[in-house]
């Protein structure tokens, strides 16, 4: 009877054993879900920012979704979908909607992390810095971009420049208000030759020849002229006006090689791949991290055909950090910031070549200078 009554406990264990091993098999912990809210305008950024977030939701073990704002979309009843169905971190750039973006998440409990721009109200920013399920932010340094490129009119022998700002309907969005005061800002105590809010580039060109000034520069918040600059100089009179602005387009090569583009400030979807990853790692580590995150990244910035051909090179055909660096930078954050703050900080085509040019094993020597 004793022996029989071992042996039968002894089987039971062993059974109990293999049921919670095959359990333990089965199951999975959940894959962090993250979702990016991002406008789907037809630029060059939003195009390959969602190739991008394609590309990461295969390298990662997170569902990483692209939601894709148009003018027709009801954007409170998106983000209520996605924390309905299991969200854990919304990445935002929508600044204007902040608010009603963050009670939403707080409603569901999901954490919001925002990128490339935030609001202009003080107290919005402050409110989120305090509230339990914002992340921080991870936004594009204007403030570098407008100086590099009011320096780089300088060095061509701009003295009056003017500001065109992009104001479509009479609604300035957050990241024009942001670019206007960076490029004011850049200028210091010099007043700008005119400082315009237009809908149309053209109207802006048109309306500064009419000015008859001596306007020699041109700070452009965003490049929305559907000719060429050579045009624009012709329909200013100013055959030596010097341009730069915000972002790349499908000008922005012929821009360069005419010559009379200084500078164009571009390569934000860097931005995509950092918030994706810090989101990840957030998840993972039990979303336990009280820190709210602020960093500033700078743009990559293009003054010949040459660097243009690197840009397209290591940030639209391929994305700016690379696999291996995607995952030092996931398995970093677990014990800081460290890394995540040197990959925004050093973002530049040289800093880029060098990294993936030393996993490829080639060295520093064969790299060319930016």
């Amino acid at each position: 009877m004793k022996k029989r009554g071992l042996t039968a406990g002894i089987g039971a264990v062993l059974l109990l054993i293999i049921v919670i091993s095959v359990y333990g098999a089965q199951r999975k912990d959940p894959v962090p879900v993250i979702g990016v809210l991002m406008w789907d305008d037809g630029t060059e950024l939003s195009q390959t920012a969602f190739e991008y977030l394609d590309w990461m939701d295969g390298i990662l073990d997170a569902d990483v979704k692209a939601m894709r704002i148009s003018w027709k979309n009801d954007l409170a009843e998106m983000v209520e979908n996605f924390c309905q169905e299991g969200g854990d971190v919304l990445i935002n750039v929508v600044s204007q909607d902040f608010p009603e973006i963050m009670q939403i998440c707080e409603q569901y409990q999901v954490y919001l992390l925002q990128m490339w721009e935030m609001s202009m109200d003080t107290d919005i920013l402050e409110k989120a810095m305090n509230h339990q399920y914002f992340l921080g932010c991870i936004l594009s340094d204007d403030d570098d971009a407008a100086d590099k490129m009011a320096e780089a009119l300088n060095g061509e022998g701009s003295e009056e420049i003017a500001i065109l700002t992009y104001n479509y309907e009479n609604n300035m969005s957050n990241a024009q208000q942001r670019r206007n005061l960076s490029f004011r800002k850049a200028l210091g105590e010099r007043e700008p030759a005119a400082n315009l809010e237009i809908y149309s580039f053209d109207e802006g060109i048109r309306y500064l020849a009419r000015l008859n000034e001596r306007i020699d520069g041109l700070l452009m918040s965003e490049r929305l002229m559907e000719y060429s600059v050579q045009t624009a100089k012709e329909i200013m009179g100013k055959e030596a006006i010097k341009f730069a602005y915000f972002d790349v387009n499908e000008f922005s090569l012929e821009d360069l090689e005419e010559g009379s583009l200084a500078m164009v400030a571009c390569g934000q979807q860097n931005v995509v791949e950092l918030a994706v990853a810090y989101a990840d790692a957030f998840v993972e580590n039990g979303k336990c991290w009280e820190e709210k995150l602020m960093l500033e990244c700078p743009y990559i910035y293009l003054t010949s055909p040459e660097e243009y051909g690197r840009y397209q090179e290591f940030c639209v055909a391929e994305p700016a950090y690379s696999e291996a660096m995607v995952s030092r930078l996931v398995d970093s954050l677990e014990d800081g910031i460290g890394l995540l703050e040197e990959y925004a900080k050093s973002y530049s085509l040289s800093w880029l070549e060098e990294q993936k040019s030393s996993e490829n094993g080639v060295t520093v020597s064969d790299i060319s200078p930016e």
